[in-house]
């Protein structure tokens, strides 16, 4: 019974992920020392729901380098209109700080057939920030300005 129960919930959350997070975050060129070599995870908010924790690593791959644009590719649920990302830095042993000259997101939704369609591209408000052992959330002016009126 117990199988049956996870079986149920994987392809639940399987079928549930048909929208592709496409992450490009560039590293400020400045600074020679603007790279970082630490876990960084981020997760997105929606006016209905939000992510998951997305681990940003491409494998076999040094990224984070000074002056270099990485992109990151995640599956997820639908979250609605994009208004918020959190995006955390924590150290491997050594501390050092990461650089972040900007972070951009497209989302687009996977139809059955395969077929994809863009639902939103943002590159957040925040730009040239530094990240220690922390989170900092990102904002979009376009998601947000509407509440104020």
């Amino acid at each position: 019974m117990l199988h049956t129960v996870w079986f149920v919930i994987f392809f639940e959350a399987l079928f549930a992920a048909n929208h592709m997070y496409i992450t490009k975050t560039t590293t400020e060129k400045k600074y020679w020392f603007a790279a970082t070599d630490d876990n960084v995870r981020i997760r997105y908010f929606g006016t209905k729901n939000s992510t998951n924790w997305f681990v940003l690593d491409n494998l076999e791959y040094n990224d984070f380098e000074v002056g270099r644009t990485d992109t990151f590719v995640h599956y997820g649920p639908p979250i609605g209109d994009l208004f918020q990302a959190a995006i955390c830095k924590h150290s491997n042993g050594k501390s050092d700080d990461w650089y972040v000259q900007k972070v951009y997101v497209k989302v687009e939704k996977i139809s059955d057939d395969g077929q994809r369609k863009v639902i939103s591209e943002n590159t957040f408000d925040e730009k040239n920030f530094v990240l220690r052992n922390h989170c900092r959330f990102l904002h979009t002016v376009k998601n947000i300005l509407p509440w104020f009126f």
